[in-house]
């Protein structure tokens, strides 16, 4: 998807590979689920420096497993140099959340007295 993303001249591409919903999975199957992660981005760095794609990832990074967030900065630094397409992993992410983040920070500098615009 992400090489004919590439081809196809797309700006950005998000993928949503973890819901927030998935934390109520069995913790075994999570495990699993990070390892893989790990073992996909230390495989496809390479190729995705090639084709001159930044990561991005977004969500509730805090909430994942020590070795996943090491795997996802190692990949990110790799990538940061990248000027092509985005390729935004949504892990841990949930529409809702992103909601609420977003208010308590528009919350947060309005009490601030910060305008918006």
């Amino acid at each position: 998807m992400v090489e004919q993303a590439v081809k196809s001249g797309v700006g950005a591409l998000t993928l949503f590979a973890f819901s927030t919903e998935n934390w109520k999975r069995p913790e075994a199957e999570r495990e699993v689920l990070w390892r893989l992660l790990e073992r996909y981005l230390k495989k496809e760095v390479p190729e995705l420096k090639r084709q001159n794609v930044r990561l991005r990832v977004i969500g509730e990074r805090h909430r994942l497993p020590a070795a996943a967030v090491r795997a996802i900065e190692v990949a990110e630094s790799a990538l940061a140099s990248s000027t092509g397409m985005v390729l935004n992993l949504a892990l841990s992410y949930g529409s809702r959340a992103e909601i609420v983040d977003a208010a308590r920070e528009f919350a947060r500098l309005c009490t601030l007295g910060i305008k918006i615009s």
